[in-house]
This record gives structure tokens, C-alpha cells and sequence, in this order.
């Protein structure tokens, strides 16, 4: 038989295990998901009205407070994940207005998709 020193794995006759479904969200978890995108997006578009010359890198991180405080990062890894990407961004208010827009960019292409394939339901009533 030969082995990996030797050119690699036999082949064998064996089938290969079907790789694991994704799991399907619950309605609960996808009204989270929208809820978290909707109080990031809001924090972030209150930092991109800030006049010009007005934004600081302070502001984000008071912002980022204020975005935890009503829901969202809810994981200490997402706090975590949260400040290292804030800690990342250069202090100058045209990184910061950059920085900001992108991740606006991302998250509208992130919505976008949710709403793809998990359209949102109609209200009852």
C-alpha cells in the first residue's frame, strides 16, 4: 500500500460522505439577522451626516456603544471582532468616511441577499 511519504493515498472503492446541509435559519434567527443589520446601518448613517470635518474616530467608537446597546454585536466575538475593525481604521476623517461607506456597501449587498432568499412577510392584520 502506498502512503503519503510515498506519492500519496490510495484510492480507495469507499464512498465519499455527502458533505452537511446547511441548516435553514428559523424565522427568529432571520428577524435577528435583519434587526442587527438595521441598527448597524442606522448607526452608520448617523456617522455619515455628521458634517464634514465633524467626524472623529471618536464618534465611531460611540457609535459602535450605542449600536451594541440596542442589540447588536450581541457576542463577546463580535464585540471582539467590532473594536479590532475600529482599531483598524486610521484616525483621518477620510479613512473614517471610507471605511464607513464600505461597510454600507457591504451590508446593502448583505441585505440585499437576506431579503433574496428570505423575502419578508407581509405584516398580518
Amino acid at each position: 500500500m502506498q502512503n503519503m511519504l510515498m506519492g500519496g493515498p490510495v484510492p480507495t472503492a469507499e464512498p465519499q460522505a455527502a458533505p452537511p446541509q446547511a441548516q435553514m435559519p428559523n424565522p427568529e434567527q432571520i428577524a435577528a439577522a435583519r434587526s442587527h443589520m438595521s441598527v448597524v446601518m442606522d448607526g452608520l448613517l448617523s456617522l455619515t451626516a455628521k458634517p464634514e470635518g465633524a467626524l472623529t474616530k471618536r464618534d465611531l467608537y460611540n457609535a459602535a456603544g450605542e449600536m451594541i446597546a440596542q442589540g447588536a454585536f450581541s457576542t463577546p466575538e463580535a464585540k471582539q471582532q467590532l473594536v479590532a475593525q475600529l482599531a483598524g481604521i486610521p484616525d483621518d476623517e477620510a479613512s473614517i468616511r471610507k471605511a464607513i461607506g464600505g461597510q454600507l456597501l457591504a451590508m446593502g449587498e448583505t441585505a440585499a441577499k437576506l431579503d433574496e432568499h428570505f423575502p419578508m412577510e407581509p405584516p398580518n392584520g
